[in-house]
C-alpha cells in the first residue's frame, strides 16, 4: 500500500465551511460567565447599598429627640462660643430644642424676636420678629415658648409682663424650626395655654356667684379648632387664713401623651380628645406635672420662721395618678432624664442615699432599683443608660421594663476618672469631663478611644450636655460663669 505524505500543521485550522464554530462558542461563554459576575456584583452593590441605608437609618433613629447631640466628630473641635455677660445671661439661655435648632426668644419693650438657631455653628438660621400690644401701666413684655410636639414646630405666647384687667389680648406665634416659617399668628383670650400632643391648649374661665366654670380649648399649629370643651362648674374655693401668703392653689394646664389635664380651684380634669375621662380634687399646696400622660402630684412643705421669713420646697414624695386609676404614692425626688424619648413608660425617682427606682407609669409598682445613681441618666429606646458608684463607677445600660443590665463598662479600670456629665449623640454614649469624653457603643458598650475636647480659655471648665449641645463652660478667677464653648 502506498505511503501517503500528511503535513501537520500546528495550531488552529481554519474551520471548513460545514464545521461547527467552536471558537465563537467560547467566546459565548465567557460573555455568559461575564455576565453573571456583573449581575451577582450588582447584586452584591444592591444588598450592600441597602444594608448601608439600614445602618445609617439605625444610628440616625434617635436625631430628633430632644437632648441628642448631633453626631460629634472623631476629633471634636470648637463648633462656636459665646461670652456670658454680667448678670450671668447667656445669648441662648432657655433654648427649647427643635430638630436641628435651637430656639432662643426674647423681648424688649413690646417687641419680641424669636430665633432659630443652628446648633452646629451658632448662626441663626432664621429670625422671626413682631410687636404685641401693651396696656398703658406696662412698658414692658416677656415670652414663653413650649415644643408643639409631632414635629420640629414651637408654640410662644407674648404678653406684658404684669397681668391686668386692661390687658390687652396675648399674642400667639407658631413656628416651623426647619425654616421659620409662621405657620399661626393671632391673639389669644388664655388665662392659661400648654403645647403637645401636636396641638395648642388653652383654658380660660368665668366666675358666677361662687361657681366657676372652665373652658378648654385645642387648635393645631395653623390656628384651626381641633376640639372644645365646656367643663361642669365647680365651687370657687373658700378663702383660708393666710396671713403670711405663704401657700398656694395650683393653676395650671399641661399636654402630653396624649392627654390634657387641666388644674384649677383645686380641682383635676384629665381631658383626650375633648372628652372629660377623669376628675378629682386637688390639695392646697401641691404642684402637678404630666409626664407621657401620667399626672405627678408633688406636696409641698411650707413653714414660717420665727423671724418672719417664709421656707418652702417640695417634699421627697410624688404621687402618680394615670386617668381612671387610683393614686399611688411613690418616695423619693422625681428624677428627670436629660434625654428621654418616652420609650420606658416608668417614673424615676432617688431617694437621699441615691438610690435611683423605678416605677410602673400606671401600677406605681417598683420595676427595679439601682443604688448609687447619682448622674442624671438618659432613656433611649427603652434603656435606661446610668452612672452608678460612689468610690468606684460603672456605666451601665438597664432594659427599662426589667432592669437587667444590657452591659456595664467600669470607668475606673480605664483609668479615665474626668467624668461631669452623661451625653449621647444617638451612637455612643460619652462620659464626659472638662478636657476629654470616652465613647461607648450605644447599643453593646463596645469602649472606643478616649476623644480629647479641644482646649478652650478660661477656668474651671464644666462639661455640660444640656439644649441638645456638648458645651464646656469656663469662669474667671472668682468663679463666675464667663464663656460658654460648643464641641462637637
Amino acid at each position: 500500500m502506498a505511503l501517503s505524505e500528511v503535513e501537520l500543521v500546528e495550531g488552529d485550522a481554519e474551520p471548513s465551511a460545514g464545521a461547527p464554530h467552536a471558537q465563537p462558542r467560547r467566546r459565548g461563554r465567557w460573555l455568559v460567565a461575564a455576565g453573571a459576575v456583573v449581575v451577582v456584583g450588582g447584586l452584591l452593590a444592591g444588598g450592600q447599598a441597602v444594608l448601608d441605608a439600614r445602618e445609617r437609618a439605625h444610628q440616625a433613629r434617635f436625631d430628633d429627640v430632644p437632648g441628642v447631640l448631633a453626631p460629634v466628630s472623631a476629633t471634636p473641635r470648637v463648633l462656636w462660643s459665646q461670652d456670658v455677660d454680667d448678670s450671668g445671661s447667656a445669648p441662648l439661655d432657655g433654648a427649647i430644642v427643635a430638630g436641628s435648632r435651637l430656639v432662643v426668644a426674647k423681648t424688649e419693650g413690646d417687641t419680641y424676636t424669636i430665633r432659630g438657631v443652628d446648633r452646629t455653628s451658632g448662626h441663626d438660621a432664621w429670625t422671626v420678629s413682631g410687636t404685641v400690644d401693651l396696656p398703658p401701666d406696662n412698658d414692658d413684655s416677656y415670652v414663653e415658648c413650649q415644643p408643639v410636639g409631632g414635629g420640629p414646630r414651637v408654640a410662644c405666647v407674648v404678653e406684658p409682663d404684669h397681668r391686668s384687667d386692661q390687658m390687652p389680648r396675648p399674642a400667639l406665634v407658631v413656628v416651623d424650626a426647619t425654616n421659620g416659617a409662621v405657620t399661626a399668628r393671632r391673639p389669644v383670650s388664655e388665662e392659661l395655654w400648654a403645647a403637645g400632643n401636636g396641638e395648642i391648649v388653652t383654658a380660660t374661665s368665668t366666675t358666677v356667684g361662687n361657681e366657676v366654670t372652665w373652658t378648654v380649648e385645642a387648635r393645631d399649629t395653623s390656628g384651626e379648632p381641633v376640639w372644645h370643651r365646656t367643663l361642669a362648674a365647680v365651687a370657687v374655693p373658700a378663702p383660708t387664713n393666710d396671713p403670711d401668703n405663704s401657700h398656694f392653689d395650683e393653676t395650671a394646664l399641661h399636654a402630653s401623651g396624649g392627654m390634657v389635664v387641666l388644674a384649677a380651684a383645686r380641682h383635676l380634669w384629665w381631658l383626650d380628645g375633648g372628652a372629660t375621662v377623669a376628675e378629682d380634687v386637688l390639695a392646697r399646696d401641691t404642684t402637678t406635672e404630666l409626664l407621657d400622660g401620667v399626672l405627678l402630684r408633688t406636696p409641698w412643705e411650707i413653714a414660717v420662721l420665727p423671724d418672719g421669713s417664709i421656707t418652702q420646697g417640695p417634699r421627697s414624695t410624688v404621687t402618680l395618678q394615670p386617668p381612671g386609676h387610683t393614686q399611688t404614692r411613690v418616695d423619693g425626688d422625681l428624677v428627670r432624664p436629660s434625654v428621654d424619648d418616652g420609650s420606658a413608660d416608668a417614673v424615676l425617682t432617688r431617694d437621699g442615699t441615691g438610690l435611683m427606682t423605678a416605677h410602673d407609669a400606671t401600677s406605681g409598682r417598683v420595676r427595679w432599683t439601682l443604688p448609687q445613681g447619682w448622674i442624671t441618666p438618659m432613656i433611649l429606646g427603652g434603656v435606661v443608660y446610668a452612672l452608678v458608684g460612689d468610690d468606684g463607677l460603672s456605666l451601665v445600660a438597664l432594659d427599662a421594663r426589667t432592669g437587667e443590665r444590657r452591659w456595664t463598662q467600669d470607668l475606673t479600670r480605664s483609668g479615665w476618672n474626668q467624668l461631669q456629665t452623661l451625653a449621647t449623640d444617638g451612637r455612643y454614649v460619652y462620659a464626659a469631663g472638662p478636657d476629654s469624653m470616652v465613647p461607648f457603643a450605644i447599643d453593646d458598650g463596645t469602649q472606643q478611644p478616649v476623644r480629647d475636647l479641644p482646649a478652650t480659655s478660661g477656668r474651671f471648665p464644666i462639661a455640660d450636655a444640656s439644649s441638645g449641645m456638648l458645651t464646656v463652660r469656663t469662669a474667671d478667677a472668682d468663679g463666675n460663669v464667663n464663656r460658654i464653648t460648643a464641641v462637637g
